[in-house]
């Protein structure tokens, strides 16, 4: 089974692990709005993935410092943003891990009126894609774990269920980084 927890923005980690939502596969939630972010995650609180979530082995993702606000406008219009969250990712079954600190991100939700919505995360944001995520062209988004510093948008059915519109800027594989 799948751990439904999906990927990082890195200057919310102690608020809800950035860009993580929680459900399993096989789970069917009626959709709400504004998207309601998994229990607040202290600072030092770890986040651990299985094998093959984010990448072929299991991953632990821990992150102190964060300096994170959300704003939700009248027009139902999310804003999550921050920086300064020090992030360390961990393989589990190797003794490798790397660590980085938030250059600052933005992450913008917006209703799209059929229980989906649209994500926009700019900045410093590190994505966990699950097998169950694609691109919109249909391939296959995950397993996969990676900073990415621009801009990516995708698009939630509201069951953390990702598919991607567009990735620009750079990336940087941290499954390929902590796998050595």
């Amino acid at each position: 089974m799948i751990n439904k927890t999906k990927s990082v923005s890195l200057a919310a980690l102690t608020l809800a692990i950035g860009l993580f939502a929680s459900a399993t596969p096989t789970a069917v939630a009626a959709p709400t709005w504004p998207p309601q972010p998994p229990p607040v995650k202290e600072d030092g609180d770890p986040l651990v993935l299985p094998p093959g979530n984010v990448c072929d082995f299991g991953v632990t993702i821990t992150g102190t410092g964060s300096k994170v606000r959300v704003k939700e406008f009248d027009n139902g219009v999310v804003i999550e943003s921050g920086k300064g969250t020090l992030l360390t990712v961990s393989n589990n079954e190797a003794d490798a891990s790397v660590t980085f600190e938030s250059q600052g991100s933005v992450k913008r939700q917006v209703s799209n009126g059929d229980g989906t919505f649209t994500v926009s995360a700019t900045g410093h944001n590190l994505i966990g894609l699950f097998p169950t995520d694609e691109f919109e062209s249909g391939e296959p988004a995950g397993p996969s774990l990676k900073l990415y510093t621009g801009r990516v948008t995708y698009i939630d059915d509201g069951n953390a269920n990702f598919t991607v519109l567009s990735i620009s800027g750079t990336q940087r594989d941290i499954c390929a980084e902590l796998a050595g």
